[in-house]
């Protein structure tokens, strides 16, 4: 799905659907979608639709933790003898690198794994079938997504030219390359309003 698809949605259901495509792209097994493009593109809109920007964020930010918790339920009240029965999900879930990466990071796996695609929709499965509390689980991920969707809203927001970019960088090279653009376009742009800024003063 891309961004022109997300559009389309939006323009035919309204902003509630940003809930359901979050949803169904951190469930991450019914439609292939990237979560990044969907927050950037709600940001995206929210520059034309400024009176609904807070709406728009928020709505990224519940699609978010809906699917998160969806994963958790299926992970706890099915577990994991049940899930490897589907082949489709043994091939997609690889619970024994979830539970290597909660062991290495403690508690900490729950907020840092939003920020790294794949591993976001595995932890919650993982943390369901190895019954870590539900609490804090909820509270640390929902925290990340507080931050994560906060990041990718304010990208698509500010840079919503380049949407298309981002989404590329951050699917082929990761967050981090994708944080380094994101920091260079704020100079950039901080520089051009500067520059505007002195030209007017001297006009």
């Amino acid at each position: 799905m891309e961004f022109v698809d997300i559009v389309a949605f939006m323009k035919e259901y309204g902003v509630i659907v940003f809930i359901f495509l979050l949803s169904l792209g951190m469930i991450g097994l019914i439609i292939p979608i990237s979560n990044e493009l969907i927050v950037m593109t709600a940001g995206y809109f929210a520059t034309f639709l400024s009176q609904n920007d807070l709406l728009l964020w928020f709505l990224t930010w519940v699609g978010m933790t809906i699917g998160t918790l969806v994963n958790y339920s299926i992970g706890r009240w099915i577990g994991a003898p049940h899930l490897l029965k589907w082949k489709t999900l043994r091939e997609k879930l690889s619970l024994e690198r979830g539970q290597n990466f909660i062991e290495r990071y403690k508690k900490s796996a729950f907020p840092i794994s939003v920020f790294i695609p794949f591993i976001r929709h595995l932890i919650p499965y993982v943390a369901g079938t190895g019954k870590s509390p539900f609490f804090l689980f909820f509270s640390l991920t929902t925290l990340g997504n507080l931050v994560w969707t906060s990041l990718f809203f304010a990208a698509g927001t500010y840079f919503h030219k380049y949407i298309s970019i981002m989404e590329k960088t951050v699917t082929s090279y990761g967050l981090l390359c994708f944080i380094l653009i994101f920091v260079l376009l704020m100079v950039i742009r901080k520089w051009t309003i500067r520059n505007k800024q002195k030209a007017r003063m001297k006009g």
